[in-house]
């Protein structure tokens, strides 16, 4: 097995909710996947409230995603 050192600031540290210095690989990968997921969540929200869609209703956004699957 490999050791990687990896410098962040403490800020980025208490962002990415690390917990312990030492971590196996497969946990960073998961811990940088949930943030930028939480990332894309809060670009969504955003959008869909500048361009009225949170405000719609289900039953209305059904209707959207099938006209589109229609056209491609």
């Amino acid at each position: 097995m490999k050791n990687l050192v990896v410098t962040i600031t403490e800020s980025d540290f208490k962002k990415f909710g690390f917990i312990n210095e030492k971590i196996f690989f497969s946990e960073l990968l998961e811990l940088i996947k949930r943030n930028l997921i939480r990332q894309d969540l809060y670009k969504l929200v955003n959008l869909s409230e500048k361009y009225g869609l949170s405000k719609m209703f289900m039953e209305e956004i059904s209707a959207e995603v099938n006209a589109v699957r229609q056209t491609t």
